[in-house]
């Protein structure tokens, strides 16, 4: 494991086991492939954001990724789940706009290969599932995705978003009941 994949893997709770999926994703980027998927990247050496919320809800979230604004991608742990079916959320830069995304890093990962620009937002707006991008980049990810980790690019999109949401507590009102802060 190099210095960078150790910075990687200081984003993960000590004896949680980092799902292989990630860990084969940051070896991918870390290859130098960093336009694979519109704005997202996971964490590297170069960007380590500090949170805003309190030790107590930060807890229950692993930050892995994060967009061009700063909106931050993490694993959800509200439950004594294991990393890799963990829902998938979007904690939205100035906190609009969080949302559940995925059931687990593997549907994530799924919607990832759309490449679509800033995920996390574009989900709340009509017909996003359609704008999967044909850049070269994103191509040669999805073969990678499929290759590597028998991951398709997803024929409904939006059945992974509402199936996770349904199956998960609301994230607004969680984060509310536990911060006091507005919804985000």
């Amino acid at each position: 494991m190099n210095m960078e994949e150790r910075l990687f893997v200081k984003n993960f709770p000590p004896g949680m086991e980092i799902p292989p999926a990630l860990v084969k994703l940051f070896r991918y980027q870390a290859s130098g492939k960093y336009k694979y998927s519109g704005h997202f990247y996971l964490y590297d050496r170069f960007w380590q954001k500090e949170w805003i919320l309190e030790q107590q809800v930060r807890s229950d979230f692993v930050q892995f990724g994060f967009d061009a604004d700063g909106s931050v991608y993490a694993l959800w742990i509200y439950y004594p789940f294991a990393l890799d079916s963990a829902p998938v959320v979007f904690l939205g830069s100035e906190w609009a706009g969080n949302k559940i995304l995925a059931n687990s890093i593997r549907e994530f990962l799924a919607l990832l290969s759309l490449g679509i620009p800033e995920l996390g937002y574009a989900v709340e707006h009509q017909g996003w599932e359609k704008e999967a991008s044909e850049r070269p980049e994103t191509i040669d990810f999805r073969k990678w995705l499929a290759r590597e980790l028998d991951i398709q690019m997803p024929k409904d999109p939006l059945a992974i978003v509402e199936t996770a949401r349904a199956r998960h507590p609301d994230l607004n009102r969680w984060l509310q009941d536990r911060t006091g802060l507005p919804p985000g």
